[in-house]
């Protein structure tokens, strides 16, 4: 019986660690948002150092908001996706060169307009 008990407990532990969940959202979404948020983050900043007076989080948490509502995103879903790619290294590695090659285009686009 107790070998019974030993079997049942290591099947439950097993079926536990393998989850076969998936992040809410792709790597495509996260990377817009990430490089949107960087955005907000890069204004703020432009803010502050104009104003110092800005309150960082009512700032943010404004900029955030439009972000997360213009992408039809709640913030918990963003969050939660993002702890997924953070206990998944190869994912996530992904997805912040992702980001970093997103963002080179971008501002290369900036470059040839000018």
């Amino acid at each position: 019986m107790k070998k019974l008990h030993v079997l049942f407990l290591a099947f439950c532990v097993l079926c536990a660690c393998e989850t076969n969940e998936t992040p809410k959202l792709s790597i495509n979404q996260m990377k817009l948002l990430i490089w949107d948020l960087t955005v907000a983050d890069n204004l703020y900043q432009q803010q502050q150092f104009k104003d110092s007076n800005v309150q960082k989080t009512d700032l943010q948490e404004k900029y955030y908001q439009k972000i997360f509502l213009t992408h039809k995103i709640i913030r918990r879903d963003f969050l939660n996706s993002y702890a997924y790619y953070k206990q998944h290294p190869n994912m996530l590695k992904i997805l912040l060169d992702s980001v970093e090659n997103f963002g080179n285009r971008q501002k290369n686009k900036r470059i040839e307009v000018q």
